[in-house]
């Protein structure tokens, strides 16, 4: 038997679906505690600031001022994020 496929012989011995698991499992819970050793304000990340307003891109005409009623008012008044509709045609 030559050296390479005696290395051959014996990954294919050590490397079995138990193993595998095994490791995983283990990999998960070094995982699970680093992430649980972390102090709390480090967890969450921020929430980002408010815009001043959202662009939409729209076609004009009907579609504008059906999208205006059917969703950018309601979007101002639950947010009170301003919509602002951009009709340029540049595309």
């Amino acid at each position: 038997m030559t050296t390479q496929s005696r290395h051959t012989a014996v990954l294919r011995r050590r490397l079995t679906r138990r193993h595998v698991l095994r490791s995983g499992a283990a990999s998960a819970a070094a995982a699970a505690l680093a992430g649980a050793a972390l102090p709390a304000r480090h967890a969450w990340a921020q929430a980002p600031e408010k815009p001043a307003e959202i662009i939409v891109r729209a076609w004009g005409g009907v579609w504008v001022e059906s999208l205006d009623r059917g969703v950018s008012q309601s979007f101002t008044a639950a947010t009170g994020i301003p919509v602002r509709h951009d009709l340029t045609e540049d595309n």
